[in-house]
């Protein structure tokens, strides 16, 4: 089980370097500084930092796509969508891989599958969710793919090794997806 060892050990390092950012937050001058720096563009254009400016105007772009895109019809039906196949993904998978197993079914086999089950309900309360409130569905998908993330990859990396990158990518993207959209949706969002 190389490929789940590694990935337990990759989700560790990940969760120990995120909680110093729990731990040490940002002081309020750092916020502030960072707050200027995102209002002002003037104060990073020129030749000292086109990275920054670049930055800056692609994170613009995005926030005025998205807030677009949030008033069309079809960005409710499109989430949802989304979702219902990344949830039937998750279920397929692990209905799959249960029933091959049959009667020689072990316990990592019954832990996968419920992290499966855990990870669609979140999917499934998220969309409920969006016809009521939209962050609070984007939050609930979000803690979806995390249990996907942090349970149900190990599972998979155990049974299927480099064959779960594939899901792998696609929960990481949704991941970042969904944390960019939570941003967008207001001031004080983020986690």
């Amino acid at each position: 089980p190389t490929f789940a060892l590694l990935y337990v050990l990759f989700v560790g390092l990940f969760l120990i370097v995120r909680s110093l950012f729990w731990v040490v937050p940002l002081s309020e001058h750092e916020q502030a500084v960072n707050a200027d720096i995102r209002k002002n563009p003037s104060l990073v254009s020129g030749r000292r930092s086109p990275l920054l400016a670049g930055y800056l105007e692609v994170t613009e772009r995005v926030r005025s796509g998205y807030h677009k895109a949030v008033g069309e019809k079809w960005f409710r039906a499109l989430l949802v969508v989304s979702f219902v196949a990344i949830g039937l993904g998750h279920g397929v998978a692990a209905v799959t891989s249960f029933v091959t197993q049959g009667r020689s079914a072990g316990p990592v086999d019954n832990l996968y599958l419920s992290s499966t089950l855990i990870s669609g309900l979140f999917i499934l309360a998220g969309i409920i969710r969006l016809g009521f409130s939209r962050l609070q569905a984007l939050r609930l998908f979000r803690v979806g793919i995390l249990v996907s993330l942090s349970i149900t990859q190990i599972f998979l990396f155990y049974a299927n090794e480099l064959a779960a990158l594939g899901g792998l990518t696609v929960d990481l993207v949704t991941w970042a997806a969904l944390n960019t959209m939570i941003r967008l949706e207001g001031p004080g969002q983020e986690d």
